[in-house]
């Protein structure tokens, strides 16, 4: 068995995202935080006992979802396809230039 070298964070993820929905929860519906908090706790500990374990687990958190990176796409292959070079969308948006061309390939086959 190949064992890995544990990962210290200095956050805990789970604590952190379980204050921040209590928190919109006790805004949004105008709930006692008592109430919100057995049950963010409760979700917390679920995510806790399927999730933890000896080593630390490395996973990717993604900075868009695929409603905006499908918008932030279309837009990409409209400004294209209205002329602009595609090292100024590589920088204007951030991306490789082969990731433009990924882009509008992908999305002018269609």
């Amino acid at each position: 068995m190949v064992r890995t070298k544990k990962i210290a964070f200095a956050d805990d993820i789970l604590g952190d995202m379980a204050q921040h929905v209590a928190s919109a929860l006790c805004q949004a519906f105008d709930l006692p935080p008592e109430q919100v908090a057995q049950v963010v706790k409760r979700v917390e500990k679920g995510r806790r006992q399927e999730w933890a374990g000896d080593y630390a687990r490395v996973c990717y958190i993604a900075h868009r979802d695929d409603e905006v990176r499908s918008d932030r796409n279309e837009q990409i292959v409209r400004d294209y396809l209205y002329g602009e070079r595609v090292s100024l969308l590589s920088r204007r948006y951030g991306l490789s230039e082969r990731r433009i061309w990924q882009i509008i390939h992908s999305l002018t086959r269609q």
